[in-house]
């Protein structure tokens, strides 16, 4: 039911009574709907294992109803402000008359728990919350208000825990993670971008979580290869790994992730500080690397990226664009590196151009303000990409016509670095929705992504 507008606390009564044994519902976006109509649904409805209130202006009352469910197991309250702490208690203590059940005996099933968004949350939230022994998947992105000691309740009762998001959680440091190495061994995916104040002791202690696959460390501006090269020699299992803007490790640090992180599939260096020596060397070790995403690498030159690409081009998952490539290549039946850079060019300015048609569609998708925005920023950035593309394809057909390439490489860096970072921008512009509509947006634009790479 996400998105149905019409829908109120009556509309919700009637389905509560006629569907007892409901056991899923998602009401997301629902704005009609109130702690009156989630007071009746939790009463008329018991079965219920999967509930999603995201975006709806409920209050802690609704938690207080949603505690009585006993056979819930995943439950998503994205973005409601008015829930806080307070709330949470209900889940400690059902009632302030009886006072001694608590969460575990209620909700004792309960896997999944996102409460992204709910600034009201703090430690003491997560203490209440930490009851739930069963906790599978914890989302606690842009909780500004938890902190080290808040993650210490959690890992010291969750020990089943796989996913943890905290996502912009600035409170969250060193200690924070002291106490997830030792309390969550089971942990697969971990989210700590944009956590400022974890530095290289934080990101040592990750390493001792031997199940560690899925690792984003986006904007930690603490972080310096020493701490990553004792994380990289621990975790063996790590797959996917996020180090966009993080700018204070060198090359050191990437050549430890080459030797040591064989089983990455995926990585993001977006705005890093690393050479075209180190680029090359991660590029031809890591065997298994599927997808890699370079934007604006300052200190890499296009001798640099040309021979990171012929080092990992066979592994890399590009069908889409190589097929395109080759296609251009045989209409010039050359095959030297300008034709090979030219076809490429052309390739990414023709997915480029799809992409401006594919991305109107998505006004009539979204009722979200600040989707539409988002929306038509990726128009109007992609629109620069296209300039910038063709700007860099006459500047390397002017190098194939000429002997005389001088000041032309200082511009084609200029230009395409610009179009790298507008794709990569557009997406960002929708990072605080419901993520909803990136997807999608991510799924339109992979082509264009691809072959620009």
């Amino acid at each position: 039911m996400d998105k149905c507008l019409g829908v109120s606390d009556v509309g919700l009564a009637k389905i509560a009574v006629r569907c007892g044994r409901l056991e899923r519902l998602s009401l997301k976006w629902c704005m009609e709907i109130s702690d009156l109509g989630i007071d009746l649904l939790c009463k008329k409805c018991p079965e219920l294992k999967h509930l999603d209130v995201s975006y709806l202006k409920v209050t802690s009352e609704s938690l207080r109803s949603i505690a009585s469910l006993p056979k819930l197991e995943v439950l998503a309250m994205v973005a409601c402000p008015l829930v806080d702490d307070f709330g949470l208690q209900f889940w400690k203590c059902l009632s302030f008359a009886t006072g001694v059940e608590q969460l575990g005996s209620h909700c004792s099933l309960l896997e999944e728990l996102d409460l992204t968004d709910c600034s009201g949350i703090n430690d003491r939230g997560l203490e209440c919350l930490s009851r739930c022994s069963r906790l599978v998947c914890l989302k606690l992105g842009l909780c500004a208000n938890i902190s080290d000691k808040g993650l210490f309740y959690i890992a010291s009762d969750c020990s089943k825990l796989h996913e943890l998001d905290l996502y912009r959680s600035t409170g969250i440091g060193d200690d924070g993670l002291a106490a997830l190495s030792s309390g969550c061994k089971k942990l697969k995916k971990l989210n700590l971008s944009y956590c400022n104040n974890i530095t290289d002791r934080g990101i040592k202690l990750l390493g001792y979580l031997e199940e560690l696959s899925d690792v984003e460390l986006r904007g930690l501006g603490k972080i310096t290869s020493v701490g990553l090269t004792a994380f990289a020699a621990k975790c063996k299992t790590l797959a996917d790994l996020d180090l966009k803007h993080c700018w204070n490790i060198d090359d050191k640090g990437f050549w430890a992730l080459a030797y040591y992180s064989q089983n990455l599939r995926q990585i993001n260096l977006s705005y890093c500080n690393i050479s075209d020596m180190a680029l090359c060397m991660m590029m031809g070790n890591l065997t298994r690397l599927q997808d890699a995403k370079l934007v604006l690498l300052k200190n890499v030159t296009v001798a640099g990226f040309e021979l990171a690409l012929r080092a990992c081009c066979v592994r890399i998952k590009k069908d889409s664009c190589l097929s395109n490539m080759q296609y251009e290549l045989e209409k010039t039946g050359s095959y030297n590196a300008t034709s090979v850079l030219i076809a490429a060019l052309r390739t990414t300015l023709n997915e480029a151009r799809l992409a401006i048609d594919m991305v109107t569609e998505f006004s009539s998708l979204s009722i979200s303000f600040r989707e539409q925005v988002a929306i038509e920023d990726c128009k109007e950035l992609l629109d620069f990409s296209v300039s910038e593309l063709a700007w860099s394809l006459a500047g390397m057909e002017k190098i194939r016509a000429s002997d005389n390439n001088v000041c032309c490489d200082g511009n084609l860096k200029a230009w395409l670095s610009a179009a790298l970072i507008n794709q990569d921008t557009c997406l960002e512009g929708f990072e605080g929705t419901d993520r909803h509509l990136e997807n999608f947006m991510k799924g339109k634009l992979e082509t264009s992504n691809k072959a620009n790479w």
